[in-house]
């Protein structure tokens, strides 16, 4: 079961995988801006968001606006 699977999920992660890598080769080598920062540093603030509690906060605000249909 796990074998008929697995070339579903090395698909999936190689997706990803080539997506970053583009992203990345796109923002270090095509247009360097503030507009199109790399991956790496967007992480890193995604998880200074997350640790701040800010990331949740603006999530929750954004879905409650969603369900409220504004």
């Amino acid at each position: 079961m796990i074998r008929d699977r697995l070339p579903t999920v090395l698909g999936y992660v190689g997706g990803f995988a080539l997506l970053f890598l583009v992203w990345h080769l796109a923002a270090t080598s095509l247009a360097r801006s503030a507009l199109f920062p790399p991956p790496g540093p967007v992480f890193e603030r995604a998880v200074a968001l997350v640790q701040d509690g800010l990331l949740q906060e603006a999530v929750l605000a954004s879905l409650r606006r969603i369900a409220q249909g504004s």
